[in-house]
């Protein structure tokens, strides 16, 4: 068990400047960030004449959280998507509330958004001025999971063993940022779900996907969804010749086996458009649609004279 409060101090961050300067952003040492959490592991054994078994849980969480900034910014990529403020993790995601689909009744009452038009995407007036500004723009969710496993085990019977590992996380968030481009309901390679779009009033859709020509898609918590998963990441299976055999070949020892990398992956949102969260997460927690991870199957022989 490992518990640990730790302090960076001048953590080198990529600060945004005016691009009136022909730069958008440039490298400092800036703020101060804390962590804290816990590290925990436990191994059981099991052992028969014939039989043997290791297992090895593991579980870690983490805390991160923006102590001391000179300013807090917010992170923009074809619109605001996350911020760096104290008191909050680095990088928070920072949206729109998405609200619906926008209603003649809602313009007739003056809801007012540059492009809205019936059917289009809605956002909550959290400061309810009746216009949707970045004024509107909240914390919502984390990049960081809450609870990162991982459990490994080793199984030895006679001749045969193997082993197999599984990892997961929970409590964290992506956001699927490719929604800008590969899921805004265009004339072409649109996701089949667009079939659901609002089309006029006798048919509404399923309220999520707007009416075809929409400019209002911003970055909202419609486009934030659960990055938990399980993944059964390694299967190892192999088979130890006998002495005698490996004797009679000259070998003192050898083993055949077949190994599976990324077996598969379960992802809990079922929602989730993309196909690889765990890059996702390697970038931020925004998925610009990275590539999937690949299976391998290897087919091999240890031997050792």
């Amino acid at each position: 068990l490992d518990i640990y409060n730790n302090d960076s101090e001048d953590i080198l961050m990529n600060v945004p400047l005016p691009s009136q300067t022909g730069f958008t952003n440039y490298t400092a040492n800036y703020g101060k960030v804390n962590n804290r959490g816990v590290e925990s592991e436990i191994t059981v054994r099991i052992f028969t004449d014939k039989f043997k078994w290791d297992s090895s849980f593991n579980i870690s969480h983490n805390e991160n959280k923006v102590v001391d900034i000179l300013d807090p910014f917010n992170l923009n990529f074809y619109g605001i998507y996350a911020r760096l403020e104290e008191g909050y993790p680095i990088n928070n995601f920072y949206l729109y509330q998405w609200d619906g689909l926008v209603t003649q009744e809602d313009l007739d009452n003056g809801y007012s958004l540059p492009g809205s038009l019936v059917g289009g995407l809605k956002y909550k007036d959290l400061n309810g001025d009746n216009v949707i500004t970045t004024d509107d723009i909240t914390h919502d969710g984390s990049p960081y999971p809450k609870f990162i496993y991982g459990w490994s085990n080793n199984i030895i019977y006679g001749s045969f063993d193997l082993s197999v590992m599984i990892q997961a996380q929970s409590g964290g968030n992506v956001l699927f940022m490719a929604a800008r481009q590969n899921d805004n309901g265009g004339t072409s390679n649109s996701f089949k779900h667009w079939t659901k779009n609002y089309r006029s009033e006798e048919q509404p859709g399923d309220g999520r996907y707007p009416v075809f020509g929409s400019k209002t898609l911003i970055h909202s918590d419609r486009d934030l969804y659960s990055s938990d998963f399980i993944r059964l990441k390694n299967i190892n299976l192999g088979y130890n010749f006998p002495a005698s055999l490996a004797k009679r070949l000259r070998m003192s020892n050898a083993r055949i086996f077949l190994n599976v990398d990324n077996v598969n992956t379960w992802i809990m949102d079922k929602n989730y458009p993309g196909v690889n969260m765990e890059s996702a997460l390697g970038n931020g927690a925004v998925d610009y649609i990275t590539y999937p991870l690949a299976r391998t199957y290897s087919l091999g022989i240890n031997v050792n004279f």
